[in-house]
């Protein structure tokens, strides 16, 4: 963990070369500066001409003037056509593509002189893997209709860009909600590890590059390393998303954690209630050794859990809509099988824990809720970053919830005072005063 005294420091702070904004935000967030609309502010203000974009006032959409001046005629053109947010910041980079160029002082010295064309595109990669090369075709078909006649761009150039796209690109989030996608050539300089020296959040479409070690000050951004995806998945999966979308194996010192993973993977011994590892990637092993009692436990039911565990969570998200009565009860079904078959220190118990304490509190079950969001807490403690997002998030939550019963205020203001200092040093101001509101009102109750 970086030291006090590099709390808040600042490696990189950068505006993307071409950005835009989700297609299911676009009404909701500003096209420039990437704010939500105002809880006073009925709607933003739309583009007369292309009906798509959205901007806070007159001065935001005079500023992104520039990026959105071709896009605009594009999309007039298209008659309510709008492409996929991939093919669409692929256009903003064509648009880009005959601008003059002009160093970026703004970046570190080193940084200063690169460029688009520096950045790697994995062409070769690409055109072997058939279901990229598939999507790449699928976005030239996009852009044939959303360029129309104006526009001729070769396979080549859209390869090109699509590549590097596909590579470099990053999710720009708004308070934890995914609104956008941006391409830094700065920060692309950022290789992956598992275990990272620098993390990035936003400031609108502004990326923010931050330690989370110490002595890092010193270092050029090329020898640090960020993760290009969320850690908290066991190696396998890790290295197959390292591989399927980077085309690149992962060998960090997370990967070579194998306790690491046997907690992951950890189910809940049958004769003691302690914790027993199995290997999971020795698919002929369905034995697993507790660590308390010795004993030896049949994993296939708990196996069998985990893989329909991994396909409710992500059905749980990918459909938020859905009835939720029923998913609520399939949850609950869930946690009764996890709890008999898993540890507490499991990777998707953990999760489903995450869901669970939201439909309890929903229900307005605050002992169900906090029982939940505590067990997930512990788990997230042993394995995540203490200023990585969701545990911080996870940390708040619990503090929220705490600070509700006066037996347990003391141990709230707690959390929510260690919520509060990781906010801050990731540069989270309204999650810092929301942190210290708080805190403030509990105590000023106190007293």
């Amino acid at each position: 963990m970086a030291s006090s005294s590099e709390i808040g420091a600042i490696l990189l702070e950068e505006w993307p070369y071409a950005y835009i904004v989700y297609e299911e935000q676009a009404a909701s967030y500003c096209h420039y500066c990437m704010k939500s609309k105002c809880a006073d502010q009925e709607k933003l203000l739309q583009c007369s001409r292309c009906r798509f974009a959205h901007y806070c006032d007159n001065t935001c959409q005079t500023s992104a003037h520039k990026d959105h001046k071709e896009e605009c005629k594009c999309l007039e053109q298209c008659d309510g056509y709008v492409p996929s947010r991939k093919a669409r910041l692929i256009a903003r980079i064509i648009f880009k593509r005959n601008d003059k160029w002009e160093p970026n002082l703004n970046l570190p010295k080193d940084l200063q002189q690169r460029r688009f064309k520096d950045l790697m595109n994995h062409e070769q990669d690409i055109i072997k893997d058939r279901r990229r090369f598939d999507q790449y075709r699928h976005i030239c078909d996009e852009l044939k209709r959303y360029f129309g006649a104006e526009y001729n761009v070769s396979n080549g150039i859209i390869l090109d860009v699509f590549g590097k796209v596909t590579i470099n690109s990053f999710v720009i989030f708004s308070r934890n909600v995914p609104v956008g996608l941006g391409l830094y050539v700065g920060a692309s300089i950022l290789d992956h590890s598992c275990d990272p020296d620098v993390f990035a959040n936003f400031n609108g479409p502004r990326i923010v590059v931050r330690p989370l070690k110490p002595g890092l000050g010193h270092k050029s951004l090329k020898d640090l390393r960020i993760s290009y995806f969320g850690t908290f998945v066991p190696t396998r999966e890790r290295r197959s998303l390292s591989s399927f979308r980077f085309y690149f194996d992962c060998d960090c010192s997370l990967c070579k954690d194998k306790l690491r993973d046997l907690e992951m993977f950890s189910v809940k011994c049958q004769q003691c209630s302690g914790i027993a590892f199995f290997d999971e990637s020795n698919v002929a092993n369905f034995s697993a050794t507790c660590q308390s009692c010795g004993s030896a436990n049949d994993v296939t039911r708990a196996m069998e859990l985990m893989e329909k565990l991994k396909v409710a969570l992500d059905l749980f998200d990918s459909n938020p809509v859905a009835d939720h009565n029923t998913r609520n009860a399939k949850a609950m079904l869930l946690d009764r099988q996890a709890s008999a078959l898993l540890s507490d220190m499991n990777v998707y118990s953990c999760i489903l824990s995450t869901k669970l304490q939201q439909i309890y509190s929903n229900s307005q079950m605050s002992a169900e809720a906090l029982k939940h969001c505590s067990k997930a807490l512990k788990t997230l403690q042993r394995f995540l970053h203490p200023y990585q997002s969701l545990r911080l998030a996870q940390t708040k939550y619990a503090g929220m919830l705490l600070v509700e019963n006066w037996t347990t205020t003391e141990q709230g203001i707690e959390l929510l005072s260690e919520a509060e200092k990781g906010y801050k040093f990731i540069g989270e101001e309204e999650q810092v005063q929301e942190c210290r509101s708080r805190i403030d009102t509990v105590n000023g109750h106190s007293d």
